[in-house]
């Protein structure tokens, strides 16, 4: 595969399909089921299910062959009548990709103090003028909330005839006049620093009783612009810029005195992260503020800019609106003073945090959190563990080592599922073990607990020779655990970065619950990660603590122990090839065999394996749970428990 196929391949990969065809059309995917579809359809525009979008593979499928299917190249060629090479080009943009001959233009030229070549710019300032002159013709701005000094600083513009306006006036628009030309009324032109239009959208008149098309029309065969880009070459040294996804969004926030960035699509984050690089020098001391829309693209914006500006050194902020609120705008609208009062708090927290993040600015909310008692540990349903860990599980990094076979899953997972039987949500990722495994795990340890004459092996319900009392299991005893447990079958070399994507967008709908990753040593750092295993281990021990402190959950975490450790007390010994765990975790806790300390003083190692040997047939097999460290409570405790391996069943003494 030659290096610009290789290119192409990687841009492939690297923009998302859903988010560029939303961009483009205007329009908020559907997704039903397992499938995301296009309503009404972008080319034939019918209202029916199918043009659709394979997310993971990033191509699209027309059921009704008005198109053929394809990639995002494709879809550009279709539509928005580019050429083959043109379309490659805008990818190869969007993703900030470039063949290994312009790399080195582009290097030499920099050196050079040569700017970086960039796409012709076109001046539309006439025509938006032009547009301007009309905006009393309409209402729509204003309804907008936005008032007159914004509506003529922007140049705002109306048309009648609308896009067909600017088709008629403007001869580097060489898109043809369709029936939905005219219904895009409504004016948004994007300004350059020296005072020009160089883009501008269309939007919608929604007031128009014409099949509806897409809200927004972007101009075709041209790289989409942020609104207000100007404002990461430094221009006006602005402590905070506040940064959203709509373009009325933006300028809301401007109506309220503060500057705005408007990506226009999700999509352009990644256009928004290289000119934050290009620029980085010059925003050292601007704090971005990132208010995402309450929907599925701005969960996906998320963990764009999250993945985009983690090694740019430049300072940014996520915010969430209220809750009753799906964007910014919309805020605005319904409640002008409190918008004010909300932008204006945002902004001063993250000047002071500038200033120096005093813990004055955060006594108001400590004393919000203990008055209305928000962090309320979540019960592992054992009493004296409860006891031990000062009440239950709280938001941080639980880590539970023990030698190989000791029990760990088992005893995570039933602590899981009754976490799960109280309503709490758990969420457990599985690296080892399949679902139906853990499944039948669970309705075999329920069996125990509601007969232990009839009681029945997890195995002997997987090979469905207990069917019938499965069935009625679960509908007596398993349906409460599993409404309320999700557990997702990890792949081997999978990374870090798929647990903190899944639960950063869990708790945008889950307030409290549980977080469970079987086990540590499984989970890489990164896909291309050269780091040795202990590097590894340690480069995922603080990106969990990291996770359960930025999403205030309780994480646990298991690890296995040191081969040499197999058959002695736990100690920290145990997690020492480990490095950080000892440290980073908030609690340490170790499974081991009730009368491990007897072998102290026995140094033949094969009588140790051997006495190891026959407390593991022991029938229950007789534990202990040791805490070596605890933030919470009482770092010194020991709690007895019984196992009856044959059910996956734990009993604390």
């Amino acid at each position: 595969m030659d290096t610009i196929t290789m290119l192409i391949e990687k841009a492939k990969r690297n923009v998302s399909l859903l988010d560029y065809i939303e961009s483009a059309t205007g329009t908020d995917a559907k997704r039903y089921g397992k499938s995301t579809f296009i309503k009404p359809c972008p080319f034939c525009h019918k209202n029916k299910h199918h043009f659709s979008i394979n997310e993971e593979g990033n191509y699209y499928n027309s059921f009704n062959n008005c198109v053929p299917g394809g990639t995002i190249i494709d879809f550009m060629m279709h539509y928005e009548h580019l050429s083959k090479e043109d379309a490659i080009k805008k990818l190869l943009e969007m993703a900030n990709l470039a063949p290994e001959e312009e790399e080195k233009t582009m290097k030499s030229t920099k050196e050079k103090n040569v700017t970086k070549p960039v796409e012709k710019e076109i001046d539309f300032t006439d025509l938006i003028e032009q547009a301007h002159l009309n905006v009393q013709q309409t209402d729509y701005f204003v309804n907008r909330g936005l008032t007159s000094k914004t509506i003529s600083k922007y140049k705002l513009g109306y048309a009648k005839e609308g896009f067909t306006f600017a088709i008629k006036n403007h001869s580097a628009i060489q898109e043809k006049e369709n029936e939905f030309s005219k219904a895009y009324k409504y004016f948004l032109p994007i300004w350059n620093s020296e005072g020009r239009c160089s883009y501008f959208l269309t939007r919608i008149d929604d007031s128009l009783k014409t099949a509806k098309k897409h809200k927004i029309h972007n101009l075709k065969g041209r790289t989409m612009q942020l609104l207000n880009e100007r404002y990461l070459q430094g221009i006006g040294q602005q402590d905070v810029i506040f940064v959203v996804e709509g373009y009325i969004d933006a300028l809301s926030i401007e109506e309220v005195g503060y500057p705005a960035i408007a990506l226009n699509s999700v999509v352009n984050a990644n256009r928004f992260s290289e000119l934050v690089k290009e620029n980085e020098e010059a925003l050292q001391d601007v704090t971005f503020i990132v208010i995402p829309d309450g929907d599925e693209a701005g969960v996906r914006l998320i963990e764009n800019i999250n993945t985009k500006l983690n090694d740019v050194n430049v300072k940014y902020e996520l915010c969430e609106l209220p809750g009753e609120y799906k964007d910014v705008n919309e805020f605005l609208v319904a409640d002008r003073q409190g918008f004010e009062q909300f932008i204006l708090g945002v902004a001063n927290k993250a000047i002071a945090s500038n200033k120096g993040d005093f813990l004055v600015n955060y006594l108001e909310h400590f004393l919000t959190v203990v008055k209305e008692n928000k962090i309320n540990p979540i019960s592992s349903q054992f009493k004296f563990m409860d006891d031990a860990l000062g009440g239950g599980f709280f938001p941080g990094l639980y880590v539970l080592g023990g030698p190989t076979s000791v029990g760990k899953t088992a005893f995570v997972h039933q602590i899981a599922d009754q976490v799960a039987s109280v309503g709490i949500p758990v969420f457990y990722f599985s690296y080892e073990m399949s679902r139906i495994d853990l499944m039948a795990r669970s309705l075999s340890r329920l069996s125990l607990l509601n007969d232990r004459n009839s009681a029945v092996t997890d195995v002997e319900i997987k090979t469905g020779k207990v069917l019938t009392q499965a069935l009625a299991l679960i509908q007596r005893d398993y349906h409460s655990i599993a409404e309320n447990m999700e557990i997702y079958e990890g792949r081997f070399g999978e990374t870090i970065d798929s647990i903190e994507s899944k639960v950063q967008r869990l708790k945008k709908y889950h307030e409290s619950f549980l977080v469970v990753v079987d086990y540590l040593q499984v989970v890489n750092a990164s896909k291309s990660s050269l780091m040795g295993e202990r590097s590894t281990v340690d480069a995922v021990v603080t990106r969990l603590k990291q996770i359960s402190r930025a999403c205030q959950v309780p994480v646990i975490a298991i690890s296995s122990f040191n081969r040499s450790n197999y058959n002695l007390p736990v100690s920290f010994e145990s997690f020492k090839e480990s490095g950080t765990i000892e440290y980073s975790a908030d609690v340490l806790m170790g499974l081991q065999f009730r009368d491990i300390h007897q072998l102290a003083n026995q140094k033949d190692e094969q009588k140790r394996r051997e006495q190891v040997e026959r407390w593991k047939k022991k029938y229950p097999r007789e534990l202990e749970l040791q805490i070596l460290k605890n933030r919470f409570g009482d770092a010194s405790s020991q709690m007895k428990f019984d196992y009856f391996t044959r059910y996956q069943f734990f009993r604390e003494l």
